[in-house]
Formats: C-alpha cells, structure tokens, sequence
C-alpha cells in the first residue's frame, strides 16, 4: 500500500472556496469563506421570547429562526454588519454569534459525460422517455454479469438474485432492496424532476424554506429544482431506480427500494460549482429530523478556524443540528473531502459538517478491478482497495470508506474507477442549468468523496428497511462492526462498509420490525 506522505497533497476545491497560506502544510493551504449574514446562537440551546426584538435592537432583520435548536440566521438591517455583529456580542442572551461560513458541494475530481445514453437536449417529460428494455446493456449485460461501469454498487454488496436485481446469489438484495417507508434526505444541489431514475423516487422537494435564493444571478432561479448536476448524481448513488420500477435502469443505487428527500441548499454558482451558506444546511437538517427521515447525505464541505470565535459560532450551530438530528432518530453522513489532507495535521481547521461527533465521515476508495495508477499512459490493472489520491483522511474523524474512484492515467474510460450516476438533464427555463459544465446530459463518470458519501448513507437506509426501530446509535455500530478491514483506521476508518455483512447484523439489534424484503421479488 503506498504511503500518502510519498507524494505532494494536492488541493481541488470548489471555485468559491477561498485559499491562503497555512504554516502546517506550507504551500498547502485550507480557508474558510464568509458571507455577510450573521448566524447567533441563543444560550441554553432555545430561543428567548424577545430574539426578534434583540436582533432588531442590535440593528438586524431575522431571515429564518430554529426553534429547536436556538439558532437564528439574520442580517444587518439598520446599521453595518461589523456593528450589527458587535451588537449581538454584547448582548447576554447570546452564547456565541458570527459570520455564516459558506458550504461548497464536494466537486468531483473527474467528471466525463456517458455519450451512449446522454440526450444532447433537455428532454420531454418523463412519461413520454422511451423506457429501456428489462435488462438494459448499461445495467446487466447480456451474460448476465453485472457491467463493470456498476463496480461500486457491487463492492459494497449490492445486487442478488431476485428477478430484477441481476447478481450473485448472497448479495444484499436478496435481504431486502429497501423499503419505501424510508427516506434518504439528500442535502445538496437539488434532484432532477425530470431523470426518470430519480425525480419518481422523490416525495419532498424544498429549498426556499431553508433560506435558498438565487444569488448567482441567472445560475439558479433558486427552485428545489437540481440545476447543477451534483445532487441528481449524489441521489442516485443513494437510491437509483431498479429498472423495475420505473427508471430507465441505466443507473442504480445501493438501496433502490427507499424514497428520497430533495433538500436543496446550495445553488449553481456562474463557474459550474456549487455553493450556499451553513445557515441553509443546519435548516434543512433540523426538517430531515422533524420530517422523521432516518437518514441525511450531505455531499458538502467548507473548513473552520476553531480559534475564529465567528467560525467556531457555526461549529456550535453545527453541532446542536446534527445532535439535534441523532437524538431524533436521524444517522447523518458528511463526505469527508477530496484536497488529499491528513484532516489531523489542520487544526485549529477543521472540515465541516464531516469533522462533527455525530457525524460519519467519508472517505474515497478506489476500484480494485482498476487500481490507481498516475504513471502516465498507464493502463487497468488488479489490486487491493487503495484510498483515493485525492481522499481527505485522518483518525481524528468518524469515518467509514466507500468507492469514490480513480482515474489510470491512460485507462480505457469504460474500464477505469469511475463512479456512473445520474445527472440533471437541465430545466428548461434556466438554460444555464447544465449537468456540470457538461451541457444537458442523462448520465455522467465521476470521482469523489461526494460519491462514497450515497453510498454508504444507501446501505444503512438498507440496514433500516431490514429493522426500522433500529437507532442511530444501533445503525452507526452495525457499520463500524461489520465493515471490511482493508488497511489502516488513519486511512480507511473503521473499514470498507459492506451492505452483505451489514444486514445479517441488522435483525440482532432493536426490537425487530418488518421491511419491504426485496417488494417481494426473491427466490431462494
């Protein structure tokens, strides 16, 4: 296994993410952005009877208030937003309050259109896209083998021998392929209405309520509408459609049984990226809470100097969301990075909302049918399963490992690591809604650390279909319990998460309860 001291850490972030030299890595470097909103946290975790009159005492508006958690995003109204934080400071009711920190999607490292099966324009409504046959050549091939381009699905234990589910025999689908009692919440650019392999598995569209709005301009018209690409793509990892079941079963996710929630916090930036504020994403975890959805997805990041006393405000607010969340039934998984970073070797930094307690952090394996490989004009070849070169890491974080991808220099495309998923075809009013920079588009090949997160927020969706009163807790000890140990805890955490495994744990914990054990559709 090759050392990640042995070469230079390399940095690839989103284009809003702000860069400056930091002593720990000399010419690496991690920065946090601000907006000019003010995020205050009221003491005892509660808001007080007065918080809008404080805040207007102070010189500021309130934008959106969360009860639950004490937290209120606001802005300066009537005086500057340097004096209006001041204000707030000084003000005995407020534990802490500072500059919102902006929340940037995990772009992916390499992203490649999927010619075959791309229309070149916005399509039709779905109901009028011609279906694919039963077993697509994207989705099973005509052996009956699983296509390589579904690698990562595989290697966590999907597929089974049920009719529709076209794998060996033992696999995790044969268990159950989900259940559509639960919801996976997906916080992120949004989910394409209009892809047939996940607008029909969404059953709750918000963005505006969170605090969204179009501040790029005619980027994003700020509709829970995904106008970016990263959220299609992040869903359908989680819970694309089996061909079955509508879809045009050219992509499939771990858990394809299981509903979707479209959580929309960041919009489409003028570079293709995407961005919000953390105002936005502790919102939209509180509802995924209070909505009873038993699992969130947050292929998102930003970093935080802990020594900021602002920074460390939205660390606070952070923390009483996701705790919030945990302690009302909710497992929540971060992506964990893709800058290559040690994550121990950056404090007073820290990568938020992964680097949480109750939050699992995710980190990028490689394929080993196509191990990574920078040699240039290097091509496919087998091995163990690597981290990815540009996975953040570190034992300082909760972290599980699951496929994000690699890219062999040279490689054959339909052979390399690449993660296949969905993508958004577009919105037909916003002609800059493109998937990526890559124009409207069904299907793409990306790597990331924003794959690997769906993926493993799958398999515990399974994990709940198969024992629906299973706790967070329960949940997050069955994924560190029966993950695959491929190397080690500073690299891979606990281990590679393994749905199979996973399962047979499953019906052990809580007080037992019934699923959607494959819709019905296996054989034994």
């Amino acid at each position: 296994m090759k050392t990640r001291t042995s070469f230079a850490i390399a940095i690839t972030v989103s284009a809003l993410m702000l860069l400056s030299s930091f002593p720990h890595f000399g010419a690496n470097a991690v920065s946090s952005q601000h907006s000019s909103n003010v995020v205050v946290n009221f003491n005892g975790g509660a808001l007080p009877g007065n918080y809008a009159g404080i805040i207007s005492d102070a010189g500021g508006q309130v934008i959106k208030a969360i009860p639950e958690i004490g937290v209120v995003d606001a802005k300066a109204s009537t005086t500057s937003s340097d004096t209006f934080l001041s204000n707030l400071r000084g003000n005995n009711q407020v534990f802490e309050a500072g500059y919102d920190l902006v929340a940037n999607l995990i772009m992916p490292t390499s992203i490649t259109t999927d010619e075959d099966v791309s229309p070149t324009s916005i399509p039709p409504p779905p109901t009028t896209i011609l279906g694919a046959p039963a077993r697509d050549r994207y989705y099973i091939e005509a052996n009956g083998n699983i296509p390589s381009n579904q690698w990562a699905i595989r290697r966590v234990g999907g597929f089974g021998t049920c009719p529709t589910c076209y794998g060996p025999a033992g696999g995790a689908w044969d268990t159950t392929i989900g259940s559509s009692s639960i919801t996976v919440a997906i916080i992120d650019t949004g989910i394409s209405p209009l892809h047939p392999d996940v607008g029909p598995k969404v059953i709750d569209s918000q963005a505006s309520i969170f605090g969204t709005a179009p501040i790029f301009g005619p980027s994003d018209d700020g509709a829970p509408d995904d106008q970016q690409g990263h959220g299609t793509w992040t869903s359908s990892l989680a819970a694309g459609s089996l061909d079955s079941a509508g879809g045009l079963g050219a992509v499939v996710g771990v858990a394809p049984g299981v509903n979707l929630a479209n959580l929309k916090t960041l919009v489409r930036t003028p570079t293709g990226g995407g961005s919000g504020e953390f105002a936005w994403t502790i919102a939209a975890i509180v509802y995924a809470a209070n909505q009873g959805y038993k699992v969130i997805s947050m292929s998102l990041g930003g970093y935080a100097d802990l020594t900021n006393k602002g920074d460390h405000a939205i660390y606070v607010a952070l923390v009483r969301a996701t705790n919030y969340a945990f302690s009302h039934g909710s497992i929540l998984f971060a992506a964990a990075g893709n800058d290559g970073l040690n994550l121990n070797n950056i404090r007073p930094f820290v990568e938020l909302p992964g680097d949480l307690p109750n939050v699992i952090s995710i980190v990028a394996t490689t394929n080993p049918a196509c191990v990574e490989n920078l040699t240039p004009g290097a091509v496919c070849a087998s091995g163990p399963d690597g981290l990815a070169f540009y996975s953040n890491y570190g034992t300082n974080i909760n972290s599980l490992a699951a496929p994000g991808g690699s890219l062999p220099a040279g490689g054959a495309i339909g052979t390399t690591g690449f993660v296949r998923g969905a993508c958004s075809p577009g919105k037909a009013s916003n002609p800059n809604s493109k998937c990526f920079t890559l124009g409207n588009v069904y299907y793409v090949r990306a790597t990331g650390t924003s794959g690997s997160t769906p993926i493993v927020a799958g398999v515990a969706a399974l994990v709940l279909s198969a024992n629906p009163n299973l706790s967070p807790s329960q949940v997050r000890a069955i994924l560190e319990q029966s993950a695959t140990n491929i190397g080690p805890k500073e690299f891979f955490g606990f281990g590679l998460v393994n749905a199979i495994a996973a399962l047979q744990l499953a019906p052990n914990r809580g007080q037992g309860g019934s699923a959607d054990m494959c819709s019905g559709q296996c054989h034994h």
